[in-house]
């Protein structure tokens, strides 16, 4: 995992991703955030949705897609290290569950019965990464 910060950046942006074999897995930015919303948002927008309709369908269709700024990722990260393996998997946040794929307490017959076709691709991702590294 690595994290920096863009000091000369507007409100100095800040981001953090996890790489495998150098290729970037997962990216937790607040500018991407922000222009992932907008983006989103006006797609709403000219669909008609107005008010708190445009606001919950942008939230839904943001966090649904696993695009997370970087404070959610902190916060999510000092509460995974709390958790038992069991808390984690059963988690509503989709960033603990995907790094419980990678998290080694996750044992390869768990690993081979469980189901996240229905998940976030981001832990759909992790699962797939896990399996191929570690699965037989």
């Amino acid at each position: 995992m690595r994290a920096t910060r863009y000091r000369r950046a507007h409100d100095e942006a800040c981001e953090a991703w996890i790489t495998l074999d150098g290729a970037r897995i997962a990216s937790f930015a607040d500018l991407t955030l922000h222009v992932d919303h907008n983006t989103r948002a006006e797609a709403f927008r000219s669909e008609g949705l107005q008010g708190n309709a445009l606001n919950a369908a942008t939230e839904r269709d943001v966090g649904g897609r696993g695009v997370a700024a970087l404070w959610g990722f902190t916060v999510a990260l000092s509460e995974y290290l709390e958790l038992s393996i069991d808390a984690v998997l059963a988690s509503e946040n989709p960033v603990i569950r995907a790094l419980g794929m990678l998290d080694r307490r996750l044992g390869k017959r768990r690993l081979a019965v469980m189901d996240v076709t229905a998940d976030l691709p981001m832990v759909h991702e992790f699962h797939a990464i896990r399996w191929r590294l570690w699965g037989d």
